[in-house]
């Protein structure tokens, strides 16, 4: 190919790549268009997005508990085995205590403890040394 028509190649895939950006740009553009609305001068204001009844309502706090402790293949609640779950750690501790055995763990509370949440991350941080002393971080 000689250098003109390598040229205008370039210049054309320029061109469309431009042409392309600006279309996605005003398509994402035009998407989020419900989250703000435009005063009379053009500039744009935020409205909150609107809350559906489900969403504050008893049932709604049901669905998130359903969908928090749910099984993972059927998203059914085992209410049985949760119970069993509990009663099989009550009993190792009350066996524990009979023992005279405790666990030297600990647990270092950082906050904030205002903020309801979930942990959505946990990492254990093991010394490259080897000694027992281990940090656990949990992040939300």
């Amino acid at each position: 190919m000689d250098k003109t028509v390598t040229m205008q190649l370039k210049k054309f895939f320029a061109a469309s790549a431009v042409a392309i950006l600006v279309f996605l740009g005003w398509n994402l553009n035009s998407q989020n268009s419900d989250l703000h609305t435009v005063s009379e001068d053009g500039i744009a204001a935020f409205a909150p997005r609107t809350v559906s009844p489900l969403e504050s309502s008893a049932e709604g706090a049901w669905e998130i508990q359903r969908m928090m402790r749910g099984d993972i293949e059927s998203g059914e609640m085992n209410e049985a085995g949760l119970r069993e779950l509990k009663d099989e750690v009550i009993r190792m501790a009350a066996q524990q205590v009979q023992d005279g055995r405790s666990t030297d763990h600990y647990w270092n509370e950082m906050g904030p403890d205002n903020i309801g949440g979930r942990t959505r991350a946990i990492a254990a941080v093991i010394p490259a040394d080897g000694s027992e002393e281990s940090v656990l971080y949990a992040g939300a």
